[in-house]
């Protein structure tokens, strides 16, 4: 009887003992895998994020293009006077009224060079505004016709009301820019 008692307690001793070793398998590739996981997830984010550095590439390449474009806008007087000239001969021949030009000669440009190191923007913005009155496909034409003829003049605002004087007609009030090179 002895050694039949021994077998059992040396058999369930070995039970024990490969349990405890399958349990502590599980729970050490439970916790591989958790590892694994988190890994993979910091990978993807770093993938993820190293595009980052492209767009951040990218938005300063526009940028400079975007400022470059701007410094080839620039109005002198002269030029400024020719375009309110041409103004009023495209408004002649589309058949429609122009009224209230007004030119404001402050610089309507935000302070962006507050902000910037090395290179400053050498411009200022000024703004013309102007109502045209009459037909709303005319004003529209008027439009499409200065967009394609003036490089000199960039639509900010435009908003369109009916014109009370005539049944037919609309009144479209607009606000273009122009920029002008920043003298010392």
């Amino acid at each position: 009887m002895k050694h039949q008692l021994k077998f059992l307690i040396l058999a369930v001793l070995f039970i024990a003992v490969i349990s405890v070793y399958v349990w502590d398998r599980q729970n050490v590739t439970r916790e591989i895998n958790q590892a694994q996981t988190k890994i993979n997830t910091v990978e993807q984010q770093l993938r993820t994020g190293s595009g980052i550095m492209d767009e951040i590439e990218k938005i300063e390449q526009l940028f400079a293009e975007k400022k470059n474009a701007l410094i080839t806008y620039q109005v002198s007087g002269s030029q400024l006077a020719a375009e309110i000239k041409n103004l009023n001969d495209l408004s002649k021949k589309n058949g429609i009224k122009v009224t209230n030009i007004e030119t404001y000669s402050e610089d309507t440009f935000p302070p962006l060079n507050d902000y910037l190191e090395g290179d400053k923007i050498p411009l200022k913005r000024h703004a013309i505004s102007f109502q045209l009155a009459g037909n709303f496909l005319k004003i529209g034409s008027f439009m499409e016709t200065l967009e394609k003829t003036s490089t000199d003049l960039r639509l900010e605002h435009c908003s369109f009301s009916l014109d009370d004087k005539d049944p037919r007609g609309v009144i479209a009030q607009l606000q273009y820019l122009t920029y002008a090179e920043v003298t010392p």
